[in-house]
């Protein structure tokens, strides 16, 4: 459901033109950060196996209870979302998440491991379900797509780049210090947010001609949305074809996915003999998975054109 943009003009002072599009670049940034948080420890599995003395057992139990706490976050984070508003709620998780993270590079065993991964999965959690939110706050329903894109790439991006910073710092710092100062990263940008974001109508810096652009798609738009108890929504849900379609193609291409994800740089490592400066060079899989992203983004949309 989206906020009703009020349509009063900003107050006088500093606009900025194009401000939607700033905020649709934060969350794009926020989807980076996001993206390498998840994404060093299994860059570094091997030096910190090696480090810590860790069975390849014991680096499967870390990642399974982060993706435990990840599916959890998810039904914590939009029910805290809901009450906490888009500004508050992403910064919260993006503190906690990068926190986290930071205090990872500081654990001595598969207990503390699995501690601060499992509190990285429940902050991350909260990153997809808060970002549609502030697209819907921010962007009028023609540009939504767009937006939601830009986004979604952020992770992608962050795939990518994610095994050059990873390597290049761990060679020189110790892979501690990944672990740190992208943390520190994590928390600057909570910062950021917090300092720049607000809804439309409260933003002083919103000019009037994207302020009046808000007030006409909303009240284009108007609130229709039925209220339906829970039980029912449920029922809905799980007799959905849409809903049963998504899931399965998820259940066809997630594990896949996290397999790149977490494993692969193992795999290279034991089987193929890859030391850590060769794992750097795995970007190139994560680059043509950017590029595979953005085909398919046109493909659905010359399909959808067509009905």
């Amino acid at each position: 459901m989206s906020t009703p943009v009020s349509p009063s003009p900003a107050a006088p002072g500093f606009t900025l033109p194009g401000l939607r599009w700033i905020v649709a670049f934060l969350l794009l940034l926020a989807s980076v950060i996001h993206s390498v948080d998840r994404l060093i420890f299994s860059i570094l599995a091997p030096t910190i196996q090696a480090d810590l003395g860790l069975t390849d057992h014991d680096y499967g139990n870390v990642i399974s209870i982060f993706l435990f706490a990840y599916a959890i976050g998810y039904l914590v984070t939009g029910r805290l979302g809901d009450r906490l508003g888009t500004r508050l709620s992403l910064g919260i998780y993006v503190a906690w998440w990068s926190l986290a993270d930071l205090f990872t590079g500081f654990a001595k065993s598969v207990a503390s491991l699995g501690a601060c991964r499992f509190l990285l999965g429940i902050g991350e959690a909260g990153l997809p379900t808060t970002a549609p939110r502030v697209v819907a706050e921010w962007f009028p329903a023609k540009e939504r797509a767009v937006a939601i894109g830009m986004y979604s790439v952020g992770g992608a991006i962050g795939a990518t780049i994610t095994p050059i910073l990873a390597v290049g710092i761990a060679n020189r710092y110790g892979w501690q210090a990944v672990f740190v100062i992208t943390g520190i990263v994590g928390i600057a940008f909570a910062g950021l947010w917090l300092a720049i974001y607000r809804r439309p109508q409260e933003h002083p810096w919103l000019g009037a001609k994207e302020r009046a652009a808000l007030v006409a798609d909303r009240e284009a738009e108007p609130d229709t949305t039925p209220k339906i108890p829970a039980k029912q929504a449920w029922k809905i849900l799980l007799t959905s074809p849409v809903v049963w379609t998504v899931l399965c193609s998820r259940l066809l291409t997630d594990p896949v996915w996290f397999f790149y994800n977490f494993w692969f740089a193992k795999y290279l490592n034991t089987e193929r003999g890859f030391d850590q400066q060769a794992l750097g060079g795995i970007w190139v899989i994560f680059l043509a998975a950017d590029a595979g992203f953005l085909l398919s983004g046109f493909i659905s949309m010359w399909f959808m054109r067509r009905g």
